[in-house]
């Protein structure tokens, strides 16, 4: 087990399962919260990532594979490559359009990624795969796609001078 990322929400680490290299996503508890509401609210988040991950998935978006869910972690695909934001220079400005077209797509279909940057998009080959779905959501307002817009312009503005 290898710890490769550690937030405020939850901790990614790769395990070798069957040969294969993998990714879990853990939720952390929080201490603040009483027991039974942090694991009632962890396993919640959890399982509204995993049904974004594969509604994404049903409609033609390269997302990580989710291969098992627990109460408040998901084993999904390991995917290598650098991130989007590694990646992105002048000669890899039409990968913003595909980025785009991904995020009209989602919102087509009433997925609000809610944390769209370009750290959360690997470079795999031509393609982009999107990940991290955990402050997505399911939405027809039009405000909520906005405002999914307006987080990917500050973070596009702040990160890609």
């Amino acid at each position: 087990m290898k710890t490769i990322a550690e937030g405020a929400e939850a901790r990614l680490y790769t395990q070798i399962r069957q040969g294969t290299k993998v990714l879990v996503k853990e939720r952390i508890p929080k201490k603040y919260r009483e027991t039974s509401l942090d694991e009632k609210i962890r396993k919640q988040r959890t399982n509204r990532e995993e049904k974004l991950l594969q509604t994404a998935n049903r409609i033609g978006i390269r997302v990580p594979r989710v291969m098992e869910k627990k109460d408040s972690s998901i084993t999904m695909e390991y995917l290598p490559g650098k991130t989007l934001k590694e990646a992105l220079n002048r000669d890899t400005l039409p990968l913003c359009q595909k980025l785009g077209e991904i995020i009209a797509q989602l919102h087509a279909h009433t997925i609000i990624h809610g944390d769209l940057t370009t750290s959360n998009c690997i470079v795999e080959k031509d393609t982009l795969v999107l990940f991290d779905f955990g402050l997505g959501d399911t939405s027809t307002k039009e405000e909520d796609r906005a405002v999914d817009l307006l987080n990917l312009k500050k973070t596009f503005l702040a990160t890609h001078s």
